[in-house]
């Protein structure tokens, strides 16, 4: 009990002594403190059917967003994620594929730690048309690969036959050679 008593004693006197003073108003903030927010930019390519991962520190519990700010193509819809980063994957914990420029996604971090934002193709992205110039140069060149594979086949072809051709000659040609080497000269035309 004397332990009890003890402990009292100076936490009453404390209570009580901050109860009597003056009767000056204190100075409580009226409205909470605006905390500071941070901005972190990453750019890059998001390829077709590609994605993109970014991550950052968040040194205390409160809202994480996430905006695209920027795109090349300001009509794509591309998927904005946010998640928690664990050194090498964004685990997502909130996603929207169908982000356009200047959507945002929100959420609360109820602790510090490492986030991540992952951009993905969610497959509306294409590339873009071949300019006509490009397109024209592609069509000649394609056609001049074709054209030369049908000539060289061409040529294979005739060279084929000429060497088949070739060899029936030779033969006959041997032929007559040993017949007249062995005396017969009749004519054995064919």
């Amino acid at each position: 009990m004397r332990y009890f008593l003890t402990f009292l004693v100076p936490l009453v006197a404390t209570v009580t002594l901050a109860g009597c003073g003056s009767d000056n108003n204190i100075n409580v903030p009226t409205t909470p403190t605006t905390p500071t927010q941070i901005t972190v930019t990453f750019s890059g390519t998001l390829n077709v059917n590609g994605a993109a991962t970014y991550n950052f520190p968040v040194e205390r519990a409160g809202q994480v967003s996430a905006q695209i700010k920027a795109l090349s193509d300001q009509a794509a819809t591309i998927g904005l994620n946010l998640g928690t980063w664990n050194g090498q994957s964004c685990a997502i914990i909130i996603a929207n594929t169908n982000a356009v420029l200047n959507t945002t996604v929100i959420g609360t971090a109820s602790t510090s730690g490492n986030f991540c934002v992952w951009l993905n193709d969610v497959g509306r992205q294409v590339d873009p048309p071949t300019p006509l110039t490009q397109a024209a140069v592609d069509a000649i060149g394609a056609g001049a690969g074709i054209g030369g594979c049908a000539i060289l086949g061409l040529i294979a072809g005739i060279a084929l036959v000429r060497s088949r051709l070739d060899r029936i000659r030779r033969a006959q040609l041997e032929r007559e050679i040993d017949r007249f080497a062995s005396g017969d000269t009749t004519n054995h035309s064919q």
